[in-house]
């Protein structure tokens, strides 16, 4: 079986290996668990309060200035922003090694 890699924009340098949590709306947050990795179109200031369990935050759209990369910096977490279409590939429960620096999503199982 190959390994799934997907490419986007390095936002926020690290390196984190965990669960995926897939949210569209803050109605979602608690389904994610401390150490899981965020898979989102863009979060929006309203979702600050969720940074502080995630492992690492995978998202659809957004840059280095985004509201989620630049958050993501200041709680030290892992990002990626520019995976067209994450939502959809990614499914909740799948483990990923996320990498902020290089930008990379490996699919691990």
């Amino acid at each position: 079986k190959r390994e799934q890699v997907l490419v986007g924009r390095p936002v926020s340098p690290g390196l984190r290996r965990g669960p995926v949590k897939v949210v569209g709306t803050p109605r979602q947050f608690s389904k994610v668990q401390a150490g899981d990795i965020m898979v989102t179109r863009s979060p929006d200031p309203g979702w600050t309060p969720i940074f502080g369990l995630l492992g690492g935050l995978i998202m659809e759209s957004g840059g280095q200035l985004s509201h989620g990369a630049v958050v993501a910096r200041e709680y030290g977490l892992p990002a990626v922003a520019g995976i067209a279409g994450a939502t959809q590939l990614l499914h909740d429960g799948q483990v990923v090694l996320l990498d902020g620096l290089s930008g990379t999503v490996t699919v691990v199982s």
